[in-house]
């Protein structure tokens, strides 16, 4: 009695045509994509999200700024001073990285508003604005 042999075609297994060489080389520069996409969604926010605290600093120090020199100037004419504390706010927003576009001194309270302006990739440029105020009590 002799064992009968199967042909050696009828024991091959097969996942696939050959359409399915090199899919996974494929799928792999896919998902390289779609992880730098994601990379790069990421960088792009955590600028952005500096940008707005940058601004937010320079607003919060600039209104203090010209706040401290009405304060020291609380004996000089109300134009004069309000002039001076304007400009010692633009100096202090300029300090920080950012420029003034509004200083508005009214009752004893100065109110900025800054820009800062932010490269967000090669192409892009944004401004991320921030508005503070300061004064007695």
């Amino acid at each position: 009695m002799t064992a009968r042999r199967r042909a050696p075609s009828a024991c091959r297994h097969t996942t696939g045509g050959p359409s399915d060489r090199g899919s996974a080389g494929l799928w792999l520069v896919a998902f390289a994509m779609v992880v730098f996409a994601a990379a790069s969604a990421v960088v792009v926010e955590g600028v952005a999200l500096a940008a707005r605290h940058r601004a937010g600093n320079a607003a919060d120090l600039s209104a203090l700024a010209g706040a401290a020199t009405l304060v020291d100037a609380s004996g000089a004419d109300i134009t004069s001073s309000s002039d001076i504390a304007c400009r010692d706010a633009d100096r202090i927003a300029r300090a920080n990285g950012a420029r003034l576009i509004d200083c508005v001194v009214r009752d004893g309270i100065v109110e900025v508003v800054v820009v800062v302006t932010v490269r967000v990739g090669e192409l892009s440029t944004e401004a991320v604005t921030a508005k503070a105020r300061a004064g007695p009590g």
